[in-house]
């Protein structure tokens, strides 16, 4: 698991010089969408409507932010 963490935190600093930080701060904070969807895909979890209504609203608010 540590080589997972440093991994992302490697590929977080590169994104940061890379474009703005502003939309790799964006980027970043949708991870727990991720985790939520991997579960579903791999391991097979139900959603809860809290999960779900997080996962739309998080995916609101990502194209917002796009948007400008």
């Amino acid at each position: 698991m540590p080589l997972l963490g440093v991994s992302g935190s490697l590929a977080f600093v590169e994104a940061r010089h890379l474009t703005d930080l502003g939309v790799v701060a964006v980027l970043a904070s949708f991870y727990p969408a991720v985790t939520v969807l991997l579960a579903r895909m791999l391991l097979g979890e139900r959603l809860g409507i809290g999960q779900r209504l997080g996962l739309v609203f998080c995916s609101a608010a990502v194209g917002l932010i796009a948007a400008g």
